[in-house]
């Protein structure tokens, strides 16, 4: 049995300490010889380049929760502005703690993605190649042109051609991307444009992490482990790095409205959906 995580599913292990409870299993079933991980360089790249960013997203987010509260202090009373220092001081205190919760979560990231059961598979010129030809072609994972999909194109590309000489063994391919490799209406699918590829290659593809490694396992995960990882899985989303908030959907122009702050992958900002077509818009906080 083969596991590829796809590169969003090692940023929500780095930046969300919840869904530890399925890392530690993972490592487990590699110790134990049931499980094989398969790690194309694109995704090692990916998390060597944003790894301080996510080490330090939640305290970073402490930092802009704590300039969002103190801005409230001009509408508070003199009493709850006391009550409120009280509180933001007690977080403060805090903060060392998160730094051991983030070596910690870094130090189990580093053992699964070299154990001795990890192939590391080297993207050749080949297989960018054929990843450029997907962009060039508009297909899948290039399915919109919100952003740059050649990485994510590069790792499919790899796990295509590791298959291809390995056909032998299931392999499950694990990402929380649903608007790049999903069927657009059966986000619990792969798109059509490589699901012949998935189907011929006995990939199988996972929205859940929690999910297929309870599959795999034969494990139960507690329900918060499971929800730890944010899929968009009614709603296609955007990131977007901007002064203002959008005025309409980039989508369909329709109006937004709120949804609360979030982190997701390593930074934090608003979310924002359509009224009329649901997509959403995680717009980065400018402070962050």
């Amino acid at each position: 049995m083969r596991l590829l995580l796809d590169t969003c599913v090692w940023f929500n292990f780095l930046e969300n300490e919840k869904g530890l409870e399925v890392l530690y299993s993972i490592k487990k079933l590699l110790d134990e010889g049931q499980l094989d991980l398969v790690v194309p360089d694109q995704i090692t790249t990916e998390i060597e380049r944003n790894l301080e960013r996510l080490l330090n997203s939640r305290k970073n987010a402490m930092r802009t929760y704590r300039k969002h509260a103190n801005n409230l202090k001009r509408v508070l009373s003199e009493e709850k502005t006391q009550l409120l220092d009280e509180v933001l001081n007690e977080a403060d205190s805090n903060i060392p703690k998160l730094k051991l919760e983030c070596d910690k979560i870094y130090a189990i990231v580093q053992a699964v993605l070299n154990h001795p059961r990890a192939n590391h598979l080297v993207s050749t010129v080949d297989i960018k190649a054929k990843a450029a030809e997907r962009g060039l072609s508009k297909i899948a994972p290039f399915n919109k042109g919100t952003k740059n999909s050649m990485g994510d194109a590069v790792i499919l590309e790899t796990v295509l051609e590791f298959q291809r000489f390995n056909p032998n063994d299931t392999l499950y391919f694990v990402s929380l991307n649903s608007s790049d490799f999903s069927d657009p209406k059966e986000v619990n699918k792969p798109h059509a444009e490589i699901s012949d590829d998935f189907s011929a290659l006995h990939i199988v593809y996972s929205i859940s992490p929690g999910d297929t490694i309870e599959a795999i396992g034969n494990i139960t995960f507690s329900d918060e482990a499971k929800r730890s990882f944010y899929v968009d899985s009614d709603n296609k989303y955007i990131q977007i790095w901007c002064e203002e908030f959008p005025k309409e959907c980039c989508e369909c122009g329709g109006a937004l409205t709120g949804n609360g702050y979030r982190i997701m992958f390593g930074c934090a900002g608003h979310m924002l959906s359509c009224r009329k077509c649901g997509f959403m818009h995680h717009v980065i906080d400018s402070d962050y």
